[in-house]
């Protein structure tokens, strides 16, 4: 059975976390598939938005498989079979969209904050134990400082507490909290509307976005206004505002009617 099922629906790709018996937790096999998923998405140019959700009601990723992973340190181990490069700022231009349920700790708190937008039930419980069973942090600490800021990254890393719906949103963790079934929906449904948006000015927007996390403003214009000149010049820009001066101008005209002169 593979620990990662990848599906097509149109330009988006579901990526699914597949093994609900161990709630979603990581083993070297769904790294391995995770990695080559999002690698499949990244160079396939008819795909524009990935979703990522776990298999089974009880945890979009539990974590690493402690025991998966101690059977893998008796041999031969290497720490980059064990990451997830897309994390990384730069990796991946293309928006990713997480549906969270259940349980999201430690691994799967990495998976969830590599993720652009992040969606998740309201019985969702987030979790980053690893300092309170004495393994210190590194990528999810930065990943932590980087989403939630350093007041709440310090409280949720040192002292490794559960936090529910209502504290992921109010502290920024999640963009929208939505009823336990309905956060897969929830994220289809923003997948489809970015797939409806220009892919080279997102795409765009994303690198400029990230990029203003560790450069400076100056920094920031220099790099991407090459980079939107040629948007211009592949003409997607154009034929976007095309569209939204067409769509305003049929509003403007079936409001017409109702419209009343005032003075």
């Amino acid at each position: 059975m593979s620990a990662v099922i990848f599906e097509i629906e149109g330009s988006i790709a579901h990526i699914r976390l597949n093994r609900p018996e161990a709630l979603n937790s990581f083993n070297l096999a769904m790294f391995q598939e995770l990695n080559a998923a999002i690698d499949q998405f990244r160079n396939d140019k008819s795909l524009k938005v990935a979703v990522i959700s776990g298999e089974g009601k009880r945890a979009f990723s539990a974590g690493v498989d402690l025991k998966a992973m101690k059977n893998s340190l008796a041999g031969e181990f290497h720490d980059s079979d064990y990451e997830i490069p897309f994390a990384e700022p730069g990796y991946l231009d293309k928006p990713v969209v997480a549906a969270i349920r259940g349980w999201c700790v430690g691994e799967g708190m990495h998976l969830a904050l590599a993720c652009d937008f992040r969606v998740c039930a309201s019985d969702a419980i987030f979790s980053v134990p690893e300092v309170a069973v004495g393994m210190p942090l590194i990528r999810l600490s930065s990943q932590c400082v980087r989403a939630l800021g350093l007041p709440a990254a310090v409280e949720l890393c040192f002292l490794g507490e559960k936090k529910d719906a209502a504290w992921a949103l109010a502290h920024q963790l999640v963009h929208r909290v939505s009823l336990p079934g309905e956060e897969l929906g929830e994220a289809m449904r923003i997948a489809k509307r970015l797939c409806d948006m220009s892919a080279p000015a997102l795409q765009l927007t994303k690198k400029t976005l990230y990029k203003s996390l560790d450069h400076s403003y100056g920094d920031v214009y220099k790099f991407g206004i090459p980079l939107r000149q040629e948007v211009f010049r592949a003409g997607d820009a154009g034929r976007a505002v095309d569209a939204f001066v067409n769509t305003r101008s049929a509003a403007d005209s079936a409001a017409a009617p109702n419209a009343k002169v005032v003075g």
